[in-house]
């Protein structure tokens, strides 16, 4: 499925650590505490250089540094591994995705001098709302830090994830933008609501100590189709850390049966961009999507531990960390394969709902995620 001199497009996690605490990402339940046994892991210049050589940068053509766990900006060696990649190929593109809240103005604009880099700004609302979603992150600072990358010749994009709270918000924060220096103001559906796997009307919040804080609420018209939730009440709820670890212990023990799953045909994004995933653990994955295999100790639904179960059978979890064994070796194994084996219809243990949910022809939730803009 993939070559080691066919790679075009990276995609890397160079840390799994971040000061948010956004509720649907997995690094945390629900907003609240950290999500046990998460293991917190940050790329270091050295180890950077170990696993991408001077001949694979050269192929690249697109390195976008997007965290499933954690945000580039973590990384201290950011700047060095941005240097190491330009030294070697001055034409490739890299896009690095942040939520703008940690660093120094001083530290952004060191990072403004690399012209070939795009940073994508997560900013979900205003000063009374980005908060709401994206916890922890302190307005001030994040608008000091954008400020310094774009007046210091940084290119810039606002990506804005529409939520009920911030709806009405969307034409005043593209004024901003386009006032503070933004290229581009981008709409994007939140992950979470709607999808093949789950129906929900909201998204709870919790505290650190897992009592119930607040809902939030998908936008008006808005939602992921073409999975639509019914109309009913939605009710919050406390989640501890006692309850979360209970049913860890259901989910370890259950498994995905799904007809759904398994008539639908696989378009892969990883394979038709020619990219592969590297997560801040140094495991070597198709996609972002597939990346939690990585993170084997805190997988959240039944879902993922399917997937898990068939990377330690078929292939080996130790197999496919780049510091181990080279890229090129695990780039040119059977894991690859044995993966793309797994979307014929006739497959006997059906198909992982993950590939399904994001890249199957008729439930691509990837590309449903965007949002069109009309002047």
């Amino acid at each position: 499925m993939f070559k080691f001199h066919e790679i075009k497009k990276l995609h890397v996690e160079l840390s799994s650590a971040c000061n948010a605490a956004c509720p649907v990402c997995p690094r945390n339940v629900q907003g609240g505490y950290d999500t046990p046994n998460i293991q917190v892991s940050t790329f270091t210049y050295d180890n950077f250089v170990k696993i991408f050589d001077s001949v694979f940068i050269q192929n690249l053509k697109q390195i976008l540094f997007v965290g499933r766990y954690g945000d580039p900006a973590y990384c201290k060696d950011f700047v060095n591994i941005l240097s190491y990649i330009y030294k070697h190929n001055k034409k490739v593109i890299s896009v690095m995705h942040t939520n703008g809240g940690i660093r120094s103005p001083d530290w952004w604009a060191e990072l403004s001098k690399f012209q070939n880099l795009t940073v994508v700004f997560s900013i979900d609302g205003l000063e009374n709302t980005n908060h709401i979603y994206r916890r922890n992150v302190n307005w001030d600072k994040l608008i000091n830090n954008v400020t310094s990358f774009i007046s210091s010749g940084g290119n810039a994009i606002w990506e804005f994830l529409v939520f009920d709270h911030n709806q009405h918000q969307i034409d005043t924060a593209k004024d901003i933008s386009s006032k503070l220096g933004f290229n581009e103001f981008k709409l994007k559906r939140p992950y979470g609501f709607n999808t093949i796997v789950n129906n929900i009307d909201a998204i709870n919040v919790i505290d650190k100590k897992g009592i119930f804080d607040y809902a939030i609420f998908p936008a008006d018209g808005i939602k992921n189709l073409p999975f639509e939730s019914k109309n009913f009440k939605h009710i919050g709820h406390d989640f501890t850390k006692q309850q979360y670890m209970s049913r860890q212990r259901n989910v370890a023990a259950a498994s995905i049966v799904d007809e759904k799953f398994d008539n639908i045909e696989i378009d892969c994004h990883a394979v038709k961009q020619k990219e592969i995933y590297v997560d801040a653990l140094y495991n070597v994955h198709p996609c972002c999507w597939l990346a939690y295999s990585g993170q084997s100790n805190i997988l959240p639904d039944a879902a993922e531990v399917k997937y898990n179960e068939w990377i330690k059978k078929e292939i080996g979890i130790d197999k496919i960390n780049a510091l181990s064994y080279s890229l090129r070796d695990i780039l040119e194994s059977s894991y690859f394969n044995k993966l793309k084996q797994t979307w014929s219809l006739s497959h006997k243990d059906g198909r992982f709902p993950t590939c399904t949910t994001m890249c199957g022809k008729s439930t691509n939730l990837r590309q449903q995620l965007i949002v069109e803009q009309h002047d």
